[in-house]
C-alpha cells in the first residue's frame, strides 16, 4: 500500500507528540507514494501541526504537488518538513532512488544500525521470508529509533502472502524488548481504500467496527531500546507448561542440554515437569 490518510495522520501525531525529536534519517520499505484522490487533500492533515504558517505550508504542499507526476507523488518532502535530513527507500522497482534489495535476504552490513525511523507501509506482507524481513527492519534501526508498521490485519484477499495479527507485534516487541508506542486500527470499505477510519486498537473496537464488507489494517509503532541482536518471537499464548520449545530454546548452547530437556520434560507427570509447574505458580512465569 501507499501512504494514505491514516498513515499521514499517524505520522503527524508522532511528530506533534515529539516522537521525532532528534531523529534525522528515515528509510522506507517500499518506494512509497502519497495516496490521495485529490493531492491537495493532504494539506488539512498538516495544517497547524508542523510549526509553519498556513500560507507557507500551503505553498510547500503546492510545490511538492507541482514536482510530482501522475504516477509518482513521493514522501521525501513530507519527512523533510518534519526535520528529517536523510531519506532512503528500498524497492525492487528502483523508484524514488530506491535501493534495489531483496528483503528476503539480509540488508547490506553498512546500512545496519544507521536509521532513526524505519517504515513498513504495506511491504512485508509481500515478502515470503517474514523472519528476514523483520530482522532487516530491526537491523536497519538505530538503538532509540522508531519502527512503524502499517500492514493488513483482516481482509485484503490475495493482496499479499500474509496478514499480521495484533499478537504478532506484541510478541515481537516482548522478545526484542521494544517499547510499544502506538497501536492503531484502520478500517475501510473493501471497495474504497481511501475512506479510512482510524481508532485506537482494542479487540472491542475491532469487533464493533469491522464488517464482512470492510478491510482492516493495524498500525504499530515501536521503539528499539537497545542494540541487541534480533530475537525470534515465540507465540506467548502457547508458551505455557505444556510446550517443550521454550525450555529447549534456553539451552541452545549445548546439545546435551537440549537432549536432556526432551527426556526430562517429555512425560507430562515427570518430576521435572512438576517442579517447573510449581516454580511457575510461585513466580507467575510462563517460560
Amino acid at each position: 500500500m501507499g501512504v494514505g490518510n491514516a498513515a499521514v495522520r499517524l505520522t503527524v501525531k508522532l511528530y506533534r507528540e515529539g516522537r521525532f525529536k532528534g531523529l534525522r534519517s528515515v528509510i522506507e520499505l517500499g518506494s512509497q507514494d502519497l495516496h490521495f484522490e485529490k493531492r491537495m487533500d493532504i494539506y488539512p492533515l498538516l495544517q497547524g501541526a508542523l510549526g509553519r504558517s498556513d500560507e507557507e505550508l500551503k505553498a510547500l504542499v503546492e510545490q511538492a504537488i507541482a514536482r510530482s507526476t501522475e504516477r509518482d507523488f513521493g514522501t521525501r518532502w513530507l519527512y523533510e518538513l518534519m526535520g528529517f535530513t536523510e531519506y532512503a527507500c528500498i524497492d525492487a522497482d528502483g523508484r524514488h532512488g530506491a535501493f534495489v534489495w531483496d528483503l528476503n535476504l539480509p540488508v547490506p552490513q553498512e546500512h545496519q544500525g544507521r536509521y532513526d525511523l524505519v517504515t513498513n507501509h504495506g511491504t512485508t506482507e509481500h515478502v515470503f521470508n517474514v523472519y528476514q524481513s523483520f530482522k532487516n527492519i530491526h537491523d536497519l534501526s538505530r538503538p532509540g529509533g522508531l519502527m512503524l508498521h502499517m500492514l493488513p490485519m483482516q481482509g485484503y484477499l490475495n493482496h499479499g502472502f500474509f496478514n499480521f495479527q495484533p499478537c504478532f507485534y506484541d510478541d515481537l516487541a516482548s522478545e526484542n524488548q521494544y517499547e510499544m508506542v502506538e497501536k492503531q486500527l484502520i478500517i475501510h470499505p473493501v471497495d474504497d481504500p481511501e475512506r479510512q477510519t482510524m481508532l485506537q486498537y482494542s479487540p472491542d473496537n475491532f469487533a464493533q467496527h469491522f464488517t464482512p464488507s470492510s478491510s482492516a489494517l493495524l498500525a504499530v509503532v515501536v521503539r528499539k531500546v537497545n542494540d541487541g541482536p534480533f530475537r525470534i518471537p515465540f507465540h506467548g499464548v502457547y508458551g505455557a507448561e505444556s510446550c517443550l520449545l521454550p525450555y529447549y530454546r534456553v539451552s541452545l548452547t549445548s546439545k546435551i542440554m537440549q537432549r536432556a530437556a526432551v527426556v526430562l520434560l517429555r512425560d507430562e507427570n515427570s518430576m521435572a515437569r512438576r517442579a517447573i509447574r510449581k516454580l511457575q505458580r510461585m513466580f507467575g512465569a510462563n517460560r
